[in-house]
């Protein structure tokens, strides 16, 4: 996670302690499992709804002979 890249270059730069780069850290993977939890129950929130407008799908197809 990017996020987990900055708190550990705040670390590194002693902007954090490891009190605090352990919290944060504990903090980042909750939502990393929330987030995936979301993931994987999409279908429930994100269903289709029969009155919204969809667009056709069109294939574009380009000449890259010359």
């Amino acid at each position: 996670m990017e996020t987990q890249h900055w708190v550990d270059e705040a670390c590194d730069c002693q902007y954090l302690d490891s009190k605090q780069v352990e919290e944060l850290t504990e903090e980042l993977m909750q939502i990393g499992r929330m987030l995936n939890s979301m993931m994987d129950k999409a279908h429930s929130f994100c269903e289709q709804n029969k009155w919204m407008i969809h667009d056709e799908t069109v294939d574009y197809l380009a000449d890259t002979d010359g």
